[in-house]
């Protein structure tokens, strides 16, 4: 299969994401079996997913524990021009492989899942890491115990929870509600993610109904999570550690470490000793206030009447209770969205590139995530704002809310291949993005990226034409079907960021 970094032999091709492709290795120096990351040729030469995937290396390399995938290596090569990674070989499968074919597991070896992840995201945090992106598809069950892979988008506790080009990234069903105003990188989020990781495996759902997009945010931002059901010989105390993970405050949440111990003690295990000197918790930031302030106002307001809010204020894209996980074999997990060796895939990203607030553009990437040639594919989904293209064509047509994009007359689409087109349309109230994409009627993995609305300001008393809190009671009970700006509009003085969700 070829030598990649001059030593490293690709023996075997474990799973394909969007962003890159996972091999089975061997080193040839050390003489020992490896995974390699490699980083698709399509993405190599953007500096932002090159960072990314250093990003991955160095916030792993710096943490020593067994219940985290160790990287060996990190490198570019030469003659490929695709940067990579070397990690420990886990021969095994994610947590989502086995919920989709077993269904829920046993209580014990949940809670021992789940301690010994818990046991893991206690030692980054201790190390100032946080994963940000804990989900049932980046923990490995091995055979040395639970492991936590994917570090692409951790960050340290404390900075900005937003790229440098303002997108906030992350898997949305796992997504802890202080994030979603994109204030400070804090620990709890990885602990409200534990949270729904533990009910998962308990259970084999999620914590909540949640059908339509409206539902889904309004569960995670107000909705109680459903009672954990009472199993056969499960200790009470797992179903109250795992609704205090679930707090919808940061505060009322346990920390990894206490819930790692706490976990293992009921499980029979031994919790993995962790540092001295523990690092002390981020101050909440800006994502944490707004999420108080939409808890405190669901006793004032009703539920509908927030979420049409929410959804105006923050041009939010959010997903249904299908968090379209990753199944893959060996370390198709690490691949980020991969999917398994011989199957078909696809992954769509739709970027947001212009918003006037009556016009906007977009610009659509499909990628072959599979092992097959595509030929005369064609891509399809559907807005739900009223949105209309403008300048249709033949390869780019709306019929309704439908579009359809079709390649350049006979062009063929690579596996890890990709196509980008732009479009161009308006609008007259809201530009909400698409959630659900088919390449040749196969449903596709999908990162979103648009443009974020910071919440308007609440009035000044001295200004009557001042925009409106989006959490005021008396504004909205008065005027629910008002809204001061639309989705992506320009917002006042207080500047644009940008969102970022993969379902």
């Amino acid at each position: 299969m070829g030598v990649i970094g001059g030593r490293y032999r690709l023996l075997e091709r474990l799973g394909t994401g969007g962003m890159s492709v996972v091999w089975r290795g061997h080193d040839e120096i050390l003489g020992r079996p490896v995974a390699v990351k490699v980083l698709s040729r399509e993405l190599a030469a953007d500096r932002r997913f090159r960072s990314r995937l250093r990003q991955e290396a160095l916030a792993a390399a710096r943490l020593c524990h067994p219940n985290i995938t160790s990287v060996f290596d990190f490198g570019f090569d030469e003659k490929l021009a695709v940067p990579y990674v070397v990690m420990e070989l886990n021969d095994g499968e994610p947590v989502s492989a086995r919920l989709r074919r077993e269904g829920a597991l046993p209580w014990r070896a949940a809670v021992t899942i789940v301690a010994e992840v818990a046991s893991a995201l206690a030692a980054a945090h201790h190390r100032g890491i946080v994963h940000r992106d804990v989900t049932p598809a980046n923990v490995m069950l091995t055979g040395s115990g639970a492991k936590v892979v994917d570090f692409g988008i951790s960050a340290a506790a404390g900075q900005r929870d937003a790229a440098p080009d303002g997108s906030l990234l992350g898997t949305p069903a796992y997504l802890a509600p202080e994030r979603l105003g994109g204030g400070q990188v804090a620990p709890p989020a990885d602990v409200y993610a534990l949270g729904l990781l533990l009910y998962r495996c308990l259970t084999g759902r999620l914590p909540w109904p949640a059908g339509t997009t409206a539902e889904a945010l309004r569960a995670h931002l107000y909705a109680d999570p459903e009672p954990v059901p009472s199993l056969p010989g499960m200790p009470l105390i797992v179903a109250s550690l795992c609704l205090q993970c679930l707090s919808k405050e940061p505060a009322g949440r346990p920390t990894a470490d206490a819930l790692a111990a706490a976990l293992a003690a009921v499980a029979g295990a031994r919790a993995k000793p962790l540092p001295s000197r523990p690092r002390p918790p981020a101050r909440p930031g800006l994502g944490a206030r707004l999420c108080a302030a939409v808890i405190a106002a669901r006793h004032r307001m009703h539920a509908a009447v927030v979420t049409v809010v929410l959804l105006a204020s923050l041009g939010l894209a959010w997903t249904s209770s299908q968090e379209n996980e990753d199944v893959g074999t060996a370390q198709a997990a690490a691949a980020g969205t991969g999917v398994p060796h011989g199957g078909a895939g696809c992954k769509v990203r739709y970027r947001v590139q212009r918003d006037t607030g009556t016009d906007f553009g977009a610009q659509v990437t499909v990628i072959n995530t599979g092992e097959h040639v595509l030929t005369g594919w064609r891509l399809v989904f559907a807005f739900t704002g009223g949105q209309r293209l403008t300048g249709a064509t033949k390869r780019i047509a709306q019929k309704g809310r439908r579009v359809v994009i079709r390649p350049k007359s006979t062009r063929k689409l690579i596996p890890t291949g990709s196509a980008t087109v732009t479009i161009n349309g308006s609008y007259r109230t809201t530009n909400p993005l698409p959630l659900t994409f088919t390449l040749n009627g196969h449903q596709c993995q999908v990162e979103l990226l648009g443009a974020v609305v910071a919440p308007a300001l609440p009035a000044s008393p001295t200004s009557p034409t001042s925009p409106t809190s989006p959490t005021s009671p008396t504004s909205s009970e008065k005027k629910p079907r008002k809204k001061s700006a639309p989705a992506h509009s320009a917002p006042p003085a207080r500047g644009r960021s940008g969102f970022a969700v993969a379902i």
